[in-house]
């Protein structure tokens, strides 16, 4: 990890979710991570709050709430981390971090 961004592999040990699961939900839109590139090939790079919706969707699963459910309908939580791991990528791009008072608590 270096400064809340993650590594697939990283995001693989700390919530369970298996690779293959994760390159699913990229693939079809669930969760979209930031792309990196890394020689001739890209890399997922996912932040803290992709973390806490990785988290979230794994916790709605192991519910037993359906993936169609969950991305048909979302979950407003799931929303809030999704728009605050936008702001975040923007913020990086322009040099600046969002205020604590506009994190997202897991």
């Amino acid at each position: 990890m270096t400064d809340g961004i993650y590594s697939a592999m990283e995001i693989v040990r700390l919530t369970g979710v298996s690779y293959r699961q994760l390159d699913y939900w990229d693939r079809s839109g669930l969760l979209s991570p930031m792309k990196v590139a890394a020689g001739s090939r890209w890399r997922r790079r996912y932040s803290a709050s992709d973390l806490q919706a990785l988290r979230l969707i794994k916790a709605l699963l192991d519910m037993g709430i359906r993936l169609e459910r969950i991305r048909r309908d979302g979950h407003p939580l799931l929303t809030v981390l999704t728009l605050r791991g936008e702001l975040e990528t923007i913020g990086s791009c322009l040099g600046r971090r969002l205020p604590r008072s506009a994190a997202v608590s897991s």
